[in-house]
């Protein structure tokens, strides 16, 4: 029997975390978004507006999900991607299966993570930015020096997400195809 524990965490950083992401950043952009996040972290809030609020970040976190398909599995990795005959043949035997799912939860899930933060994450802090600059408009030299130095940050942080994407997909390439060939 699977570790349901194991599975519902790769799910919840899968889909749910990126979603939240997604959803916070697009609060700087749409004031009915505002209003939910506002409402949420208020004592207004109830448990109908809890699950509401994870149903509209699983939607955002699927979105997000099909975008870093393309980005990562079809456009980055797609020399390293498994082929139908590789799904096929895992299929072929139950603890080649049992194996691959383990694989799924402990690579591919973070792999979904990194990827879809990567994508989610700069909707965040373009808003954020947006919302500083306009609210301190004209800026200051001191503004424009904290905004320089936290894009740097930023760009780094972005690149190591990026990167961990990359190798946590190729992980689970490499993984996979050696429960294949066992």
């Amino acid at each position: 029997m699977r570790d349901i524990t194991t599975t519902l965490f790769g799910l919840f950083i899968a889909y749910l975390v990126p979603g939240v992401s997604g959803l916070y950043g697009l609060r700087y952009f749409s004031t009915a978004i505002q209003n939910l996040f506002d409402t949420f972290f208020s004592v207004k809030t109830n448990v109908g507006l809890f699950f509401w609020a994870i149903i509209v970040a699983l939607i955002v976190g699927l979105i997000v999900n099909s975008l870093r398909l393309l980005i990562f599995e079809k456009w980055r990795c797609k020399s390293e991607r498994l082929t139908e005959e590789d799904i096929a043949e895992i299929d072929k035997q139950e603890t080649k299966l049992k194996a691959f799912q383990v694989v799924i939860d402990e690579n591919f899930r973070y792999h979904q993570c990194y990827g879809n933060l990567f994508l989610t994450l700069p909707i965040c802090i373009v808003g954020w930015t947006y919302t500083s600059v306009k609210s301190s408009w004209p800026p200051d030299g001191n503004l424009i020096l904290k905004a320089v130095l936290l894009w740097l940050l930023i760009l780094t942080i972005e690149i190591a997400i990026y990167r961990s994407a990359i190798e946590g997909y190729l992980r689970f390439v490499r993984r996979t195809k050696s429960i294949m060939g066992s």
